[in-house]
């Protein structure tokens, strides 16, 4: 290729001389190809020997044991607890309120089958 880019710079080249240089060419384009694949593949198997930095770090990640459990169910805890407290913007305000238990006497009736006539009542409005 040097012979050929050196007789040029001293006259135009003969149509043999061309054919030759696009020969070389694509024989130059063949091997940088053919080398390209060599070190792709070269690369693929060092990834499949060795794994790449995200395959160490998923398996370190899913290998460590979680030594104590009681702070992340703790940490759990605390943070639905304060999100189920925090006031709502939309709520009335009873909602806020303490409203204690049932008392007693309110769960006969809300134990209490109900009576066919009131079943009645409440379909017909009757």
């Amino acid at each position: 290729m040097k012979s050929l880019d050196d007789k040029e710079e001293n006259g135009p080249l003969s149509s043999v001389d061309r054919m030759r240089r696009g020969a070389i060419k694509q024989e130059w384009g063949t091997i940088l190809r053919m080398e390209e694949a060599e070190w792709q593949q070269r690369s693929c198997e060092t990834w499949l020997k060795e794994g790449d930095g995200n395959t160490k770090f998923f398996h370190k990640v899913a290998n460590v044991e979680i030594e104590n459990l009681s702070e992340i169910e703790q940490g759990l805890v605390n943070h639905f607890s304060a999100a189920f407290k925090r006031r709502r913007a939309w709520a009335p305000d009873w909602v806020d309120e303490d409203l204690g238990r049932v008392p007693d006497h309110m769960w006969q009736c809300i134990d209490a089958l109900f009576e066919e006539d009131e079943i009645q009542r409440a379909i017909f409005g009757v």
